[in-house]
């Protein structure tokens, strides 16, 4: 009969007692570790079943009254396994009638289950139920868990349908004409030695793995020859080079890792892994002096810094020699690929004409980030029932993908405060970059970051502008991070202004610790003999000490640019006051308005 310990107050880990109690029943002799004061308990326990080998974890938290109860099973999940064991688990849940499988890279498949006993009380029998519940399902589904734990063993050739063209590729002059070889070479059934100088071992030098993996799909449709890919988990199981062969001609794409690494990583990699990854640069250097001029296998990897990254093993004649520069991905592009995940036919004119525009902005988005995005747009044209503008996706980065619920100010003094320190900031930019910086739009509508209104400046002009920054760019930057303030002391005078200029002025501060610390710019820049006052580069080891003197610098030059603003505000107070009073009725002002603003009162501006 099984044993039952009943939830008590006095007895403050009777669920790891049930535990013990059961490993004593099973004669398993591992020991549980607890930690009285988080009142938690652990154990862990290796077994076999016909063979098998299975790995069982129990948790215990008495605080919570839950025992969760894991088993995993034989073989590792690769990252290339993922989607495969995803789909098959989720079938499996349907059918199970307790507990869930779940997949989790680089670990064995897991079932879990756990069981609640803050209203009832937990047997050693109700454990071993679960227990021998998870193994039924395992045993069950050997055959299929086994096929996919042993498709790392296996190829797959890429569909090169959605090969990008040539010209979408930025910089490919090179790696065209490596295509072109690849083909040639093929096709005139080049000797072994020649294929020497068209390169069987190429390292592609860009920072996006995934980009190149798509490059070479196109690289693979120009010179006919398969492609397959690996990712960093999945090459140190590359099949043998028979296998490989069957599928040539064939360019075989080894993601960056730690195989090509010298030494470790971490101090966590023990030694039977340092060996692998000597074997397997062992194994690829059989590989490359097996190459067959009549089955071709060109090997490919990538790395964004051929010195650091790539070991001295591997780059030599005969192995990795072909070097290629890849530039990063275009913005077009980058935008092209993301109206496409929207879908084009709920997307109107504004974003099918500013691809660049769109990876402009989107550039920095991780590939989660980029996921959401996505959805948050899809979800907005749901809403709203009409096509998504490239407006639609500005207000969504801005707002940080938060579908904002938060009402506008009540208070017509602190919205109009608002409204002219917006107007500001508009005007400035629109000013000082002589029309060619018409925002995209300017707002007060709140957002749940915490502003109060928000001027986003043309993303067009900045997507054409060099990487290169002058003084006079460093200048008209920080000229419009100081408008917001300007114009509210225009409107109310110094002594009413608000605090919503504070990130404003800090990223005005952090520009000139920046101009003054790193690029030898002086305030007085301007002035006969200015440009030479402050060419010393203060080092990140010395900035401490040179803090006063740079404040120093910083505050003389914010408080000569926030007058030159304050000048050009006054000046075109008629302007300010425009854009302010729209506000004050709608509060968006897009471009188109900003522009009609602007010629009525015959300032120059233009939306391209």
């Amino acid at each position: 009969m099984a044993k039952e310990i009943k939830k008590s107050s006095k007895n403050m880990m009777a669920i790891t007692g049930v535990v013990q109690t059961w490993l004593d029943e099973q004669n398993y002799n591992d020991l549980i570790e607890t930690n009285t004061d988080e009142r938690s308990s652990i154990v862990k326990v290796l077994f076999n079943v016909e063979g098998n080998r299975y790995q069982l974890v129990v948790e215990a938290d008495e605080l919570k009254h839950v025992v969760s109860i894991f088993l995993y099973s034989t073989d590792d999940i690769s990252e290339s396994q993922v989607p495969s064991a995803w789909q098959w688990a989720n079938e499996i849940n349907t059918t199970l009638l307790m507990g869930r499988l779940a997949v989790i890279e680089g670990l064995p498949f897991q079932y879990r289950q756990s069981i609640d006993v803050e209203d009832g009380s937990l047997s050693t029998k109700m454990i071993g139920n679960v227990v021998d519940y998870a193994i039924q399902v395992f045993e069950a589904n050997k055959e299929q868990i086994d096929a996919i734990c042993s498709s790392k063993h296996k190829m797959v050739v890429e569909d090169l349908s959605d090969a990008y063209s040539w010209d979408q590729i930025e910089g490919h002059i090179k790696i065209k004409k490596w295509a072109e070889n690849l083909k040639k070479s093929f096709n005139k059934k080049y000797k072994s030695e020649e294929w020497s100088l068209v390169g069987k071992g190429a390292i592609i030098l860009n920072e996006d793995p995934l980009y190149v993996a798509h490059v070479l799909k196109t690289v693979a449709m120009d010179s006919g020859f398969h492609l397959a890919l690996f990712g960093k988990d999945d090459v140190i199981d590359l099949p043998p080079l028979e296998a490989l062969q069957e599928n040539a001609p064939l360019i075989v794409y080894l993601e960056s890792g730690r195989w090509k690494r010298e030494k470790r990583d971490d101090d966590q990699e023990t030694d039977e892994q340092t060996k692998q990854f000597t074997e397997f640069k062992e194994k690829l250097q059989d590989y490359f002096d097996n190459f067959s001029a009549a089955q071709p296998v060109i090997f490919v990897t990538s790395t964004n810094d051929l010195s650091k990254y790539i070991s001295d093993d591997l780059k030599k004649h005969g192995l990795f020699d072909l070097y290629m520069s890849l530039p990063k991905k275009s913005f077009e592009l980058i935008g092209q690929e993301f109206v496409r995940k929207i879908g084009k036919s709920i997307c109107g004119e504004s974003l099918l004409d500013s691809y660049g525009k769109i990876g402009h902005l989107v550039n920095s988005y991780d590939t989660e980030k980029e996921a959401l995005a996505v959805l948050a747009l899809r979800r907005r044209h749901y809403d709203d029932k009409k096509k998504l503008e490239y407006l639609d996706l500005v207000d969504a980065d801005i707002h940080n993908l938060i579908e904002e619920g938060i009402l506008q100010e009540k208070d017509h003094a602190v919205k109009l405060n608002t409204a002219y320190h917006e107007a500001g900031h508009a005007l400035i930019a629109i000013l000082e970059y002589e029309g060619l910086n018409i925002p995209e739009y300017t707002s007060i509508l709140p957002g749940a970051s915490g502003f109060s209104g928000i001027t986003v400046e043309s993303k067009d002009y900045w997507l054409k502008r060099g990487r290169d920054r002058t003084f006079d760019d460093y200048r008209k930057d920080i000229r419009v991070c100081l408008a917001g303030r300007v114009a509210e002391e225009v409107l109310v005078g110094p002594e009413t202004v608000s605090n919503g200029a504070s990130s404003d002025l800090e990223n005005a501060t952090n520009s000139c610790f920046e101009m003054f610390r790193s690029f030898g710019f002086s305030p007085k820049m301007a002035e006969p003999a200015g440009a030479e006052s402050n060419l010393a580069v203060i080092s990140d080891e010395i900035v401490v000490q040179q803090t006063s003197h740079l404040m120093n610098l910083v505050r003389e030059f914010l408080s000569q640019e926030y007058q030159v603003v304050r000048e050009k505000l006054i000046q075109n107070r008629k302007v300010l006051d425009a854009i302010a009073h729209l506000l004050m009725t709608d509060p968006i002002v897009d471009q188109d308005e900003l522009v009609a603003i602007c010629q009525k009162f015959t300032i120059p501006a233009s939306k391209k």
